[in-house]
């Protein structure tokens, strides 16, 4: 395969891997916004689909899945099964060796005891996911995004100015960066609750000015880009820009004040689809209403929107709302106090300590489930470091096996190799001695041949002598004859 066609196939994994990813996501925002809306059965069939895709194609995706399954168990308060897919997110992200899937599990944990009530281990699993984030070489802004918008609700909830606003700073980076102008949406509206918590502080103007400023910023996402902006996040940001105007009309009476509650309000109403489902978004604004028609003297009127607002919350088919009952039947109480209709004003009194006892059942209830969550929690520390310890005294004892196998290797190494060193020697013993045996052998050899030539030589010599004195007596003889 020749080079380039290598980086071809690089990139082509790389780009399907991207489109997965995209896909993924643009899939997601339409779930959460469904979710946010109340739309729970639309918002359960897409993400049920999207968790047999990524099961099939993508696994390595499932702990960012199992996430916002555990949000929408949360929106229909099935708290068990939140739970358990928190925990798949989680278990999922620590097997998985992408940096960012552990993250994603540590989030769905930090979720899940934030909703459960225990912010302090939130803040524990989403510090360690936003350590894992920043180290990325390319920060998943989506994920950053929602860790540092918790760690923002978490520290506003303690009354922490200093990292409230430090969140909320982060989280308008990173909306700029990602273009997510639902979560910018939401950090301007969170930068206006840390200039407040400034503003109680200090008494600064600049800080009051500041909150006005960055609610309206807020506003203004949802009517550049409203698609991308979940209605409720928009409705949410117009009540708390209600809430800014009403307290200033309440005090200063001004008129211009209280046509900006009645703007942001009409914009709430304007919403379709909230109207449908949020009967607590939707009593929340006759609740305020009701404040500027008692102002304005028309206690009929407010009687009205108090009462419609206290139907619309018993409509709710989840878990009622029963701390802006309490605030309804206690404006209820107030107002037929202030007309002199006493025996009215008993029944919403009674009707008030009735919530109260609910809110403190509920209350009770949520501190059951909280104290349930931090002990299998802290079952699951105990667990997990005992794993670990496991795991180490494992490690330590593959490290002594490890050293001990070595030893025995090498000692039986050594062992080997002497006992070819004293065979080899002894072969070339054996060879020299062999060696040595022949050369004395063929010296005895060439003795004895020598001795044969030389008895051979002396023979041949005799034979000569004995000759040459035959001829000389011959010699002799016949000289003596020819004499």
């Amino acid at each position: 395969m020749s080079f380039k066609r290598t980086i071809f196939l690089i990139i082509s994994f790389l780009s399907i891997g991207l489109f997965q990813s995209q896909k993924y996501e643009s899939t997601l925002k339409e779930f959460n916004i469904l979710r946010l809306e109340g739309e729970l059965d639309k918002a359960n069939k897409i993400i049920s689909n999207l968790e047999t895709l990524v099961s099939r194609d993508n696994p390595e995706f499932l702990p960012r899945i199992y996430l916002e399954k555990t949000k929408y168990y949360f929106s229909k308060d099935d708290f068990s099964n939140a739970k358990v897919f928190a925990g798949k997110a989680y278990q999922l992200g620590q097997r998985s060796n992408l940096q960012e899937m552990k993250a994603w599990g540590l989030y769905a944990q930090a979720y899940y005891y934030y909703q459960m009530d225990l912010p302090e281990t939130a803040v524990t699993y989403a510090k360690q996911a936003a350590t894992i984030v920043e180290k990325m070489p390319a920060t998943p802004l989506n994920l950053a995004g929602q860790i540092y918008y918790l760690l923002y609700r978490i520290n506003s909830q303690w009354d922490d100015f200093k990292y409230a606003n430090i969140y909320a700073d982060k989280c308008i980076e990173i909306g700029n960066k990602s273009k997510d102008y639902d979560l910018l949406t939401n950090a301007f509206s969170a930068k206006s609750t840390a200039m407040d918590f400034a503003y109680q502080k200090t008494k600064n103007a600049v800080y009051n000015d500041s909150i006005k400023i960055y609610l309206e910023k807020s506003l203004t996402f949802y009517e550049q880009h409203p698609k991308e902006v979940s209605q409720r996040t928009y409705a949410i940001s117009n009540i708390n820009l209600a809430n800014v105007y009403i307290n200033e009309y309440l005090q200063t009476g001004s008129q211009q004040a209280k046509l900006e509650v009645i703007k942001h309000l009409d914009n709430i109403d304007r919403l379709t689809k909230l109207a449908d489902f949020n009967n607590e978004l939707r009593a929340n604004v006759l609740g305020i209403r009701s404040q500027i028609a008692v102002k304005d003297g028309r206690g009929d009127q407010a009687e009205m929107y108090l009462k419609t607002a206290l139907s619309l919350l018993l409509q709710e088919e989840k878990r009622p709302a029963y701390y802006t009952i309490f605030n309804v039947v206690t404006a209820l109480e107030e107002l037929f106090k202030e007309r002199g209709d006493y025996k009215q004003a008993l029944y919403y009194a009674d009707q008030k300590l009735e919530y109260e006892r609910k809110m403190f059942n509920e209350s009770s209830a949520q501190n059951v489930r909280s104290l349930e969550a931090k002990y299998e929690n802290e079952k699951m520390a105990d667990e997990l470091k005992f794993t670990r310890e496991t795991s180490q005294q494992r490690k330590i004892q593959n490290y002594m096996l490890s050293a001990i196998l070595i030893l025995l290797c090498t000692s039986l190494y050594f062992t080997i190799r002497n006992f070819r060193n004293k065979i080899q020697l002894q072969k070339r013993k054996e060879e020299s001695l062999h060696r040595e045996k022949l050369r004395v052998q063929a010296e005895l050899n060439l003795e004895n041949e020598s001795r044969k030539r030389l008895a051979a030589e002396q023979t041949i010599l005799k034979v000569q002598h004995e000759k040459a004195q035959k001829e000389a007596l011959m010699h002799t003889m016949l000289l003596e004859q020819k004499n």
